[in-house]
């Protein structure tokens, strides 16, 4: 669980930190900050703090893709062959279509991937609404 937190947080603060220095736009910065949550949640959390909710959209369908596309592959290319470790790292990064690939290859893959893909969005739910704010001040 404290791995998820962490991984969530960096994976906030780093997409946050990139946009911002490169486009300079907080509302962009805020959207692609939150592209690793299910949509509703991602959506509903980037306008609660004033982002732009279709690059939000775009950004979590884009994350999505890609992972389930070339998700498993690269795990299995990096060593990562445990069904527990895809599941969780699919899950958490590539949401429902990333699980519903993992689906396909087994139950256990699945059950993972759902577990994860729910707690990071709870996590996700909890850890934004003060984290991008104190990113917000770092620019201001």
């Amino acid at each position: 669980m404290s791995i998820l937190v962490l991984g969530i947080i960096v994976v906030i603060t780093v997409s946050f930190i990139m946009a911002m220095t490169i486009i300079k736009a907080p509302e962009i910065a805020i959207a692609l900050s939150l592209k690793s949550v299910t949509t509703p949640i991602g959506i509903t959390l980037t306008e609660q703090l004033s982002g732009d909710s279709s690059i939000t959209t775009f950004a979590i369908l884009i994350a999505g893709l890609f992972g389930a596309l070339l998700g498993p592959a690269w795990l299995r290319t990096i060593g990562v062959n445990s069904a527990k470790a895809q599941g969780l790292a699919i899950g958490s990064a590539s949401h429902v279509i990333g699980t519903a690939v993992l689906v396909r290859v087994s139950a256990e893959h699945g059950a993972y991937s759902s577990v994860a893909l729910i707690l990071s969005a709870l996590l996700t739910a909890l850890i934004s609404p003060w984290l991008i704010p104190l990113l917000l001040q770092l620019f201001t």
